[in-house]
């Protein structure tokens, strides 16, 4: 069995991860704030991580218990006192479930054209000393997962051989036609074309391909002349024309 083996390696879609972090950060500090607003205690990244795996209704059912032992605690028994204070702290807590839902649904990340690198997930933030931030650990797995790419079967990397000799073919036959002149277009589409022929899915080099190749630049530079010569010829008979009006 063939050994895993790395062939390409692209960072670009950590640089595009950060990007996405400066984009959602405004929305994670809005939701900090809002829940700072709860009284609930310090926020940690066991409060965010809880909040990414939708522990709201156990948060709130814990606020909401929070709330009535505090009027009790001030012996407050007016029903309508105790509803204006409810109310006011459900206010509270709906605005910090609104903070959550905007930071849940954000979707306003942007990639360039053929940039198919992942956008980020809430997953991939982590809360580390007071800020939000994609920790080492997190790139490390993202780069692995999203920006390298292996060889693992003995099929992939008989495939990856047999590619890179094709390559290496293609680039030696694009070096002899620069050699003798080829005017054709330089690219695999167009030379394939140009050299072989196609039946019942099998290709075939087609016998006159070769010499016509290389004769392509001495017909090329001799219809240039020719060209040059019939050029002059008019120049010169246009000048005599305009000296018989004399």
């Amino acid at each position: 069995m063939e050994a895993k083996k790395l062939i390409h390696q692209d960072n670009k879609g950590v640089e595009n991860i950060h990007k996405d972090l400066k984009k959602i950060k405004p929305l994670l500090v809005n939701m900090l704030t809002g829940y700072k607003s709860l009284e609930m205690g310090d926020f940690s990244d066991k409060v965010f991580q809880e909040i990414k795996k939708g522990g709201l209704r156990n948060m709130e059912q814990k606020y909401l218990r929070n709330i009535e032992s505090q009027i009790k605690k001030v012996g407050i028994t007016s029903s309508l006192i105790k509803a204006n204070l409810i109310k006011g702290s459900n206010d509270i807590f709906q605005k910090f479930k609104d903070d959550v839902q905007n930071v849940i649904s954000f979707r306003d990340y942007h990639r360039g054209f053929n940039d198919n690198t992942p956008f980020l997930k809430l997953e991939m933030i982590d809360y580390v000393g007071g800020s939000f931030m994609i920790t080492e650990e997190t790139e490390a797995k993202f780069i692995e997962e999203h920006c390298k790419v292996y060889l693992e079967t003995e099929q992939q990397h008989k495939i990856y051989e047999a590619a890179n000799k094709f390559l290496d073919g293609f680039k030696e036959l694009i070096s002899e036609l620069e050699a003798v002149g080829y005017r054709g277009a330089m690219n695999v589409n167009s030379i394939a074309e140009y050299f072989f022929h196609a039946k019942d899915g099998q290709y075939n080099l087609k016998p006159h391909s070769i010499k016509s190749a290389i004769e392509q630049d001495v017909i090329y530079k001799q219809r240039l002349k020719e060209f040059g010569t019939r050029e002059q010829k008019r120049a010169q008979a246009a000048k005599e024309r305009q000296e018989r009006l004399k």
